[in-house]
């Protein structure tokens, strides 16, 4: 969508009546599925895995790392929705520059997790199964 915006495809008040609907669902359930995460699945299998727990600490401290990347990322948002407001071309183009930059790096790191994720997680589910960790 901010492609299509930053090309022109999409006004300046139609995306300004979509983006930020949807950038806060996004954050909502990122957020929501790290708390999850945090309190329930981790604990579990570094409970199950103890030697993997270094790993599991790693993931944990990129949830902090996120967390201030989205802060980031609603700041350049707010900038952002400020300035379509305002609906100076020049200043909404600066401002749409830097959200794309901060969003990039929030999602370069969602990325890199996920994959460390899958590095741990997979093969724990793989060899234990899901009822044996109590997962189902």
């Amino acid at each position: 969508m901010l492609r299509q915006f930053r090309e022109g495809q999409i006004p300046p008040e139609r995306f300004g009546g979509m983006f930020a609907p949807q950038l806060q669902h996004f954050l909502t359930e990122l957020h929501n599925h790290h708390m999850i995460e945090d309190h329930h699945y981790f604990p579990v299998f570094m409970e199950a895995e103890k030697r993997l727990l270094p790993g599991f600490e790693l993931l944990e401290n990129d949830h902090e790392v996120i967390h201030h990347r989205i802060e980031t990322v609603i700041g350049s948002a707010n900038e952002l929705i400020g300035q379509l407001q305002e609906g100076d071309r020049d200043a909404i183009r600066r401002a749409s520059d830097n959200y794309a930059a901060t969003s990039d790096l929030l999602l370069m790191g969602l990325k890199r997790h996920l994959a460390d994720e899958e590095d741990l997680i997979v093969p724990i589910v793989l060899s234990r199964g899901e009822s044996e960790l109590g997962l189902s």
